[in-house]
């Protein structure tokens, strides 16, 4: 298992942060200001989003590594978001259908961790500083809650988590494993009344999806379920929280 930028390098894509961040689609991320490094990865309109196949990808890396000029590599980079791989000399490797979206990294380490950050720290709206939804009363709520009155499921470590919720900061310490028990056992009973309903409806969409993928097993119709959930949760990231500097890549 490696992370976003160690697998774009190995199967040959540029940065996760430029312009074609996606192995995916074709989607293109432009600055959200010029000149800024901050990429705008905004709408999702999934349907409208064209695949990347893996004889385009094979072609355009076969292009990159025929072409000297690195004035004119970096054009072609920029244009389609490819450079060359070893593993493309292999005839039966797809980079497109074999790389996968690393649950660990890209839900509980990207997506649910963003939301605790978002939450635990001000936030920009406009003009306007919002303050925190979790202030540090609230997280020590959270922490006495857990600590005296939640008895959690042998195996999932609850005196460490409400350590760690206390000090706020986007819950920064947690593991993959402590985002995952945060995630779906925890963050259900803990929000209520603590962010806005809103904000908290939203957040169950990204629960229900994640129940659904960190299972053991799942079906095609299932697949199909968190899908749909994961995109309502998404659509609705920018109507609850409307800053395109909060949308990373992990969104897409």
């Amino acid at each position: 298992m490696i992370n976003l930028p160690a697998q774009r390098k190995v199967v040959g894509f540029i940065t996760y942060n430029s312009i074609n961040a996606c192995h995916k689609c074709k989607k293109q991320f432009d600055a959200i200001i010029a000149g800024d490094k901050a990429r705008d990865f905004s709408n999702f309109d999934v349907d409208n989003w064209i695949r990347r196949t893996c004889e385009e990808h094979k072609e355009y890396a076969k292009e990159w590594l025929k072409t000297s000029s690195e004035a004119e590599r970096k054009r072609k980079e920029k244009e389609n978001g490819t450079h060359w791989s070893v593993l493309l000399d292999l005839p039966y490797f797809d980079p497109i259908r074999y790389v996968g979206i690393d649950i660990m990294h890209n839900l509980l380490l990207g997506l649910t961790k963003k939301m605790a950050t978002i939450w635990t720290n001000p936030t920009t709206v406009g003009r306007n500083t919002v303050p925190p939804m979790l202030s540090p009363a609230r997280l020590k709520e959270m922490q006495s809650l857990l600590e005296q009155k939640l008895v959690l499921p042998l195996g999932h470590a609850g005196s460490s988590i409400a350590r760690e919720i206390a000090i706020g900061d986007g819950f920064s310490h947690f593991k993959a494993e402590e985002w995952a028990t945060w995630l779906l056992v925890l963050s259900p009973y803990q929000l209520p009344q603590r962010i806005s309903k809103k904000a908290y409806d939203h957040h169950m969409l990204l629960v229900k999806a994640s129940r659904i993928l960190l299972a053991p097993s799942l079906s095609l119709s299932e697949l199909d379920q968190a899908h749909e959930y994961m995109k309502s949760f998404l659509v609705g990231f920018e109507a609850v929280y409307p800053n395109k500097f909060l949308i990373t890549a992990n969104f897409h």
